[in-house]
């Protein structure tokens, strides 16, 4: 890979991951998915500037991700 999943995320927006999880459990309530802590606490990725990482000078992994 040339990016990992969790840069793809925060590049794409969490918030998109979380949508795209919900109507995955719409269409098949039987596939359990994990539902991201960083959506929920509104930390949608480089465009709020936290997502799996802080987005400050330098992109650093972010100690108060759960």
């Amino acid at each position: 890979m040339a990016m990992g999943p969790v840069t793809m995320y925060d590049m794409a927006g969490n918030d998109i991951a979380l949508r795209i999880r919900k109507r995955h459990a719409k269409e098949r309530p039987d596939f359990v998915t994990a539902v991201a802590t960083a959506s929920r606490e509104g930390w949608f990725g480089q465009k709020t500037g936290r997502g799996c990482y802080r987005y400050e000078p330098e992109p650093q992994a972010d100690p108060g991700r759960r």
